[in-house]
């Protein structure tokens, strides 16, 4: 999805679609990263002075899609993970193991999470997992939006499913592509050439 630049065309699609916030994120060691942050039409309150931007990290069980990578990894590995997450983490940010793991688990049946965006902000995320990625290299992409009334999280899920499916749907596969000279007809091409 991403080198053949079916992503880019996913996350314009949502943005106009929708006109919020647009992340896809990524694993690195025990964080979460923003790959790719399109910005919606409403700019979002962080703590951060140049609020979301691609590049920022935070720690995987400091936000919802940072859940949803967790549920890549197998196990035992991935409690492992949870349970150091929690060692490593300041005191105000202690969990309780088997809350933590129960969502992750429900990320990894569900393959999608509505809850808190992090990175400094108020933000929620609806994010899912994209298909066909590599093992170890998962990506997600979600909506990210300020709590409202008007925001329908489980409309959010649907709508970034569909999109997904139909990106997927359109990608032309490598393997449709037609060389240009037929073996047998460039054999025949030479012979006659050199006949």
């Amino acid at each position: 999805m991403v080198r053949d630049g079916v992503l880019n065309g996913l996350i314009d699609r949502l943005s106009a679609q929708t006109g919020l916030g647009i992340a896809v994120f990524g694993m690195v060691g025990l964080n979460i990263q923003i790959v790719h942050w399109r910005a919606g039409k409403k700019a979002l309150r962080t703590s951060a002075n140049n609020g979301l931007a691609g590049g920022r990290q935070e720690r995987l069980t400091d936000s919802a899609a940072g859940l949803l990578m967790l549920s890549t990894v197998q196990q035992p590995r991935r409690d492992g993970l949870i349970r150091r997450l929690n060692a490593e983490a300041p005191q105000e940010r202690k969990f309780v193991f088997a809350d933590v793991a129960g969502q992750v688990q429900r990320c990894r049946d569900e393959g999608h999470i509505s809850g808190f965006a992090g990175f400094g902000s108020i933000a929620d995320v609806t994010a899912m997992l994209l298909p066909h990625m590599p093992d170890g290299q998962p990506l997600a992409i979600g909506f990210v939006y300020e709590p409202s009334d008007q925001i329908d999280a489980a409309g959010l899920q649907r709508t970034l499913s569909e999109a997904v499916r139909r990106s997927v749907e359109e990608q032309s596969p490598a393997a449709s592509v037609q060389p240009i000279f037929e073996s047998a007809s460039w054999q025949g091409a030479l012979e006659v050439k050199h006949g």
